[in-house]
């Protein structure tokens, strides 16, 4: 199993020897700390251990006192500009400040005020280092058992952790990028009064003149702050970037476009891992793919998510699956819910690593608490369908009502229409009523589709529309009945509408019947669309997630074309690798729909077993076997619809993922002139006579000769499509050509002859025996 790289902790800092500090009849020890800077000179800190031992648990409980019950993680401010807010404790700060803290700090910067003191509670995961550049020093004086972070340098690597205990106070200057857990008083101080009391820091001024790096890039940044003029903005960063500063150095690369490469360049060198990630950024766009990948790693070993997140895409792309893997489960260590949702889909599938069911739930389950929407679905989806255990829908439904998406909240509605069928609830429905209830679903979704701007009209139609489908749901089980797995083994008899084409008698709808594999030669017989349920189990269930990483391994990296069909105009034409394709589908919606089909990939000889005949229709020894085409594949996303069409023969659609609707006409249904593969007609408005279906993963939609069918996709779809022909179906075939068929009449050996030319014609490459021809 390929296994994620943890980031290991920062080293602890080591103190040197301790010097005696004396304020008036008060003497502490405490450790200097110095690091170097950029340009010269060095960034001070003071450690001293005890300082306000006794008064700490005092300060501890007064503040407590002042805590709202709620207060979790964050900033409860005491004091602003000598106003305190909480009278409570003033009585014991007011006093402290006075005369311990002030007058420590005042030996080395005599006319320091303080401006402002506050209760700081961090959680216990690291942040991020940061200098203060709007105050001169920060004192931090810990109530709890905590530490701190420090980074002198651009690299995160060069962090040093700090530990620290009650009473100890750790001193700092505006220069030094610093980061702490845990609980805090924290009195942050600046130059003078006046400095509080107008919220400035001239301080910068006076040290950039002198040549101070640190000062030169807080005076650019507050240049800025206050509208000045770029390039007295650019004159003090590139002052600073010049001595060195990696901070400087990105700032101005964001600033200064192609010549800012440079000095991305230069801030990347010191390990500044944003302006390696921007670096990466320009050179993907100019191209160079494996020189940004390489720029995006050493980000992501500095920790940065989103370089991580980059880095994996990329990597997904190139077909590198194992390594994406690796950096995926870095940055879901780093709690990245992105990369957590994926790692989980990834561990799940098995897809460049071993299965593990156990961690993929783990990790889509801290995901889905974060709110991650995807997670929250396909984690519902899982434990719907037991795709990784037994079947839990109360918590399935929990993850379902908690996702924002418009999908969790369709799959809420068929896991409750699943859980009313396991409980028997059924509604008995005439053939005509089931035909009326069949043609309001189809109303409805369309003028879903026409009020997706109006959100409150859009909540209510998508309210009646869940209820239509859980209605349509207990329908089905009372006409059908339920077999093995909870599927229907057949349809309601439902006579066919005698009506052909458009008209203005009103509608008729039927329902093509659920079959199981013993009855699919009787409903080829009959001549009608049909879902055969199980045939083709090496597709279905948890099947699903090893056919999904032998596709991405067989052909992930093969460019495919792919159309977005529009609304009002023509849809626009594009091609990816197939692996980006199906990341790229997730943005599909109505108006806005992802689609492809290809013939090309699923002839690869590695994908041959996943891709035969479904059961039922393959043939039996007396009868012959039944001819099959080449097999496509089509992928698209939600609002993706095909045009109305029919084939040149039969045809089954393996619906592998996904939800899809159908609406299949007659073989009368269009008046047409010879054969036509296509038309613009939308199957779904206006026939007087209309077969609707709703497809769920696992079944296959059977065509017959014929007729004509438009599929509309309500999910994100993967679905295997094949043309093929049975004995039975031969009559209807050749009567659905018969002017071809015609023709060729009256030649020796004619129907075969004409066959064999058909099925050329579909793609098969051959005819295989047939037996006796019915």
């Amino acid at each position: 199993m390929a296994t994620s790289q943890v980031p290991a902790a920062p080293a602890l800092l080591e103190l040197g020897d301790p010097v005696p500090l004396r304020v008036d009849s008060d003497v502490w020890e405490g450790h200097d700390l110095s690091f170097q800077k950029p340009g010269g000179g060095v960034r001070r800190a003071l450690v001293v251990p005890g300082f306000a031992q006794a008064q700490a648990e005092s300060l501890h409980e007064a503040i407590e006192e002042c805590l709202p019950p709620s207060t979790g993680a964050g900033d409860l401010e005491l004091m602003q500009c000598g106003e305190y807010s909480q009278a409570a404790v003033e009585g014991l700060l007011k006093p402290w400040l006075e005369r311990q803290l002030l007058p420590l700090i005042r030996r080395q910067l005599p006319s320091v005020a303080v401006s402002s003191c506050s209760v700081r509670r961090l959680p216990s995961a690291e942040a991020e280092c940061c200098a203060d550049h709007g105050h001169l020093c920060t004192a931090l004086l810990c109530l709890g058992a905590g530490g701190v972070l420090i980074q002198a340098a651009a690299a995160r690597r060069s962090r040093r952790r700090l530990e620290l205990r009650p009473g100890d106070l750790f001193l700092h200057h505006f220069d030094l990028a610093v980061a702490y857990n845990g609980r805090y008083l924290v009195v942050k101080l600046k130059d003078s009064l006046l400095s509080c009391l107008t919220n400035t820091a001239p301080w910068h001024d006076q040290l950039a003149q002198e040549g101070d790096a640190d000062a030169q890039l807080a005076l650019a940044l507050q240049l800025e702050q206050r509208d000045a003029k770029p390039q007295e903005v650019i004159r003090w960063l590139r002052k600073s970037a010049e001595q060195g500063h990696a901070e400087a150095q990105a700032c101005l690369g964001l600033r200064l476009g192609e010549e800012g490469l440079r000095w991305l360049h230069d801030a990347a060198l010191q390990g500044h891992r944003a302006a390696q990630r921007q670096l990466a950024v320009c050179l993907l766009k100019s191209g160079a793919s494996g020189e940004a990948q390489k720029w995006l790693r050493r980000a992501g070993e500095e920790d940065d998510l989103e370089a991580i997140e980059l880095l994996v895409v990329c990597l997904v792309r190139a077909g590198s699956m194992q390594e994406a893997l690796c950096w995926c489960l870095r940055g879901a260590e780093l709690g990245s819910a992105d990369l957590q949702h994926r790692a989980g889909l990834h561990l799940l599938a098995g897809e460049g690593c071993v299965k593990d069911q156990a961690a993929a739930l783990s990790w889509l389950r801290r995901a889905a608490e974060q709110g991650h929407a995807a997670a929250q679905n396909n984690l519902g989806v899982i434990l719907a369908a037991g795709l990784a255990g037994p079947v839990d829908l109360p918590a399935a439904q929990h993850h379902f009502a908690a996702s924002t998406s418009d999908l969790a909240r369709r799959n809420a509605a068929v896991a409750a229409s699943s859980a009313s069928g396991s409980e028997a609830q059924r509604l008995e429905l005439s053939a005509a009523q089931r035909q009326t209830l069949q043609l309001l679903r189809a109303e409805v979704c369309e003028l879903e589709a026409d009020v997706q701007q109006e959100e409150d009209v859009k909540k209510e139609v998508q309210k009646l529309a869940a209820l239509l489908q859980q209605l349509d749901s207990a329908a089905s089980t009372a006409a059908s009945g339920t077999g093995t797995n909870g599927k229907h083994e057949s349809g309601a008899s439902v006579s066919r509408p005698s009506g052909h084409g458009r008209g203005d008698s009103g509608p008729k709808s039927a329902t093509p019947k659920r079959v199981s594999e013993a009855g699919a030669t009787s409903a080829l017989h009959r001549g009608e669309p049909f879902l055969l349920l199980d045939g083709m189990p090496w597709l279905s269930g948890q099947q699903v997630l090893e056919f999904m990483p032998r596709l991405m391994g067989a052909c992930g990296k093969d460019v495919v074309s792919y159309e977005i069909q529009g609304q009002s105009v023509q849809s626009v034409q594009s091609t990816a690798p197939l692996a980006h394709y199906i990341q790229q589908i997730q943005r599909s919606e109505p108006g806005s729909a992802y689609f492809m089909m290809t013939d090309r990939l699923l002839q690869r000889p590695e994908l041959e077993d996943l891709v035969a005949m479904p059961r039922g229709l393959s043939g039996d020894p007396e009868r012959g076997a039944r001819l099959s085409g080449r097999r496509w594949l089509s992928i698209g996303g939600e609002g993706a619809k095909t045009l109305l069409k029919r084939d040149p023969g039969a045809s089954w659609h393996m619906l592998v993922l996904g939800r899809a609707r159908w609406a299949l006409l007659p073989p009368a249904g269009i008046a047409t002139e010879g054969f036509q593969g296509s038309s613009e007609d939308d199957a779904f408005a206006g026939w007087q006579e209309v077969w609707l279906a709703t497809q769920e993963m696992g079944e296959v939609m059977v065509v017959p000769p014929g007729w004509w069918y438009q599929v509309l996709l309500e999910d994100r779809v993967l679905s295997i499509t094949a043309q093929f022909l049975a004995p039975e179906q031969l009559p209807r075939y050749i009567r659905s050509r018969r002017p071809e068929a015609q023709a060729e009449s009256g030649k020796a050996g004619w129907q075969r002859r004409w066959v064999h030319l058909s099925a050329l014609r579909c793609g098969s490459g051959s005819v295989l025996h047939f037996g006796r021809l019915p």
